[in-house]
């Protein structure tokens, strides 16, 4: 339903196919300055494009506690040692942890950057003087 009427306003709409915006494809290939051939046509130069965030590069920090393993060998150890004494086996394994208390630190990649022979999705618009890269294919 939805479609059939935007079908329908496309179909009526004032101006011509060039106007609208589109999708095409294109190939990296140059990244400084970046350009992309469109359809082995013609190459588009930055001041043309625009990025979305699936295409540079993101990469996010995060921080892991490192405790929880060692607080379980550090009491599996106390039990193994000795007959359980739960209250200052307890007491034991919270000053240990605090001492144990490291975050290890991870930097995850979530989107590489572009690079040379990348194809990407794009929207061509205004006429063919703007495009916006959207992904990768």
């Amino acid at each position: 339903m939805a479609g059939e009427i935007l079908a329908k306003y496309l179909a009526e709409a004032k101006g011509n196919s060039q106007e609208f915006t589109d999708i095409v494809f294109g190939r990296v290939i140059e990244l400084t300055p970046l350009k992309i051939q469109i359809d082995n046509r013609f190459e588009v130069g930055a001041e043309f494009l625009i990025l979305s965030a699936m295409v540079q590069e993101l990469k996010v920090k995060i921080k892991i506690p490192d405790t929880i393993a060692k607080q379980k060998k550090v009491f599996n150890v106390a039990l193994k040692e000795k007959k359980p004494d739960i209250t200052k086996d307890v007491e034991e394994l919270m000053v240990v942890s605090e001492l144990m208390n490291n975050e290890k630190e991870i930097e995850i990649e979530i989107f590489k950057p572009l690079a040379v022979s990348d194809e990407v999705r794009m929207l061509r618009s205004q006429n063919g003087q703007l495009y916006y890269v959207l992904d990768r294919r």
